[in-house]
């Protein structure tokens, strides 16, 4: 047992979380032990500032000219813990010091209200706005999204069949939106299969339906299940892609003879 005094207490959050870091820092990854207890997926690093340093400095952000990572232009606060203003002082000052060090500004700080009822608010206020309450800000997808089927074809000893990536979700397609492939394919059912999945960041005018080149493309990691259904057995369905509110991008196989209907999901919000 032991006593801390109030200063020594804010000295082991402020540098054990929330430490003074330079812009460039990363969170730090120290060894694992080869075995683990299940568990969530904490973070090995308890720095925050660092983790903050790692978001805003992605490469596959947009930053302006002669930057070296994005500058918020402004910050609001969101969590019970924000509600320490020794805590909020030092993510601005840090956040701050970073622009400054690039050639910017700092950002502005907004008032949010009660941030640890901004969740529950926010929601709240989400839901009103779907019924039609207040206006919605709209956002879509940042990538153009393919999936790839495999052509119909003889058999050639030592080649593969071949795949085209079909685009299934436009550039900007914005969530809560559905589309629709006009052309039937052929599901593969009752047995393991892997589907392929393809994205790119160039290709902003697609259509959808649009076939192109795998090789042109950045492919995602596959999905790899069995869908349900007879052993061994193909079923002729119809491609519908949806963009869900909290950005999974859901595409679902509605076989044209019965309406039933299979769905894969994967998060189109991941870097």
């Amino acid at each position: 047992r032991t006593q801390l005094t109030r200063d020594e207490l804010e000295a082991v959050l402020l540098e054990g979380f929330f430490p003074v870091v330079k812009g460039s820092e990363r969170p730090r990854a120290p060894r694992r032990v080869g075995l683990t207890t299940l568990g969530l997926p904490y973070a090995s690093d308890a720095a925050i500032t660092r983790h903050l340093a790692a978001f805003l400095g992605r490469p596959t952000l947009e930053r302006p000219a002669g930057r070296s990572f994005v500058h918020p232009t402004a910050i609001l606060f969101n969590g019970g813990v924000t509600r320490s203003p020794i805590l909020r002082e030092r993510i601005v000052d840090v956040i701050g010091r970073w622009c400054r060090a690039d050639g910017g500004e700092a950002p502005r700080v907004l008032d949010g209200g009660h941030p640890d009822l901004a969740v529950s608010l926010g929601a709240a206020h989400y839901a009103q706005v779907l019924r039609g309450g207040g206006v919605r800000i709209r956002g879509g997808t940042a990538r153009t999204y393919y999936v790839g089927v495999e052509r119909a074809g003889l058999a050639v000893p030592g080649i593969a069949p071949r795949v085209d990536a079909v685009c299934v979700a436009p550039f900007g397609m914005e969530e809560g939106t559905e589309r629709a492939l006009d052309r039937p394919f052929g599901l593969y059912v009752g047995e393991p299969a892997s589907f392929r999945f393809f994205c790119s960041s160039s290709r902003r005018g697609e259509e959808v339906g649009a076939i192109a080149d795998p090789a042109e493309l950045t492919e995602l990691a596959p999905i790899e299940t069995t869908l349900e259904g007879e052993a061994d057995a193909m079923a002729t369905v119809r491609l519908h892609a949806r963009v869900t509110e909290v950005g999974q991008l859901e595409l679902s196989a509605v076989e044209e003879r019965s309406g039933r209907r299979w769905k894969l999901s994967f998060n189109v919000r991941v870097e």
